[in-house]
């Protein structure tokens, strides 16, 4: 349990570092959601695959209209094993969406209703888990 929190928290940490360096790209560049979205995927395709923490590999940044796709592959997972793929994605899912809501520099992202996407895979590339969120206007 210790482990799956562990890993959770350092994804959290590593999806504010990149929302972080997307506001310095869009002061940067005067262009649309989309068009900024799209850059940034670019940006950080260069820099994938990337390990992130020993368990998570993030595998490429994907921009599709007014949403940024993360797709990360669990190095050390196979599907059907006993981690609780479940309770990791709900979790994260409360977890992202609480971040997306309420932590001030997501402010642009809920402003221009943006979505955050995750896919995961395990180590021999087969879906394990993924999810969208989006702003929620009422926080």
């Amino acid at each position: 349990m210790e482990d799956k929190k562990k890993w959770v928290t350092q994804l959290l940490v590593f999806g504010v570092t990149f929302v972080v360096a997307f506001f310095v790209a869009r002061m940067i560049f005067s262009k649309s959601h989309s068009e900024q979205l799209t850059e940034f995927a670019e940006i950080m395709n260069k820099k994938t695959p990337l390990m992130i923490d020993d368990e998570t590999r993030l595998d490429n940044v994907k921009a599709s209209g007014d949403t940024l796709q993360y797709h990360y592959t669990l190095v050390n997972v196979v599907q059907g094993d006993s981690t609780d793929i479940e309770g990791a994605k709900k979790f994260l899912i409360e977890k992202s969406q609480t971040n997306l809501n309420s932590n001030p520099e997501m402010k642009d992202f809920k402003e221009n209703n943006i979505s955050l996407k995750y896919n995961y895979r395990d180590k021999n590339g087969k879906d394990l888990l993924h999810f969208q969120i989006s702003p929620d206007k009422e926080n």
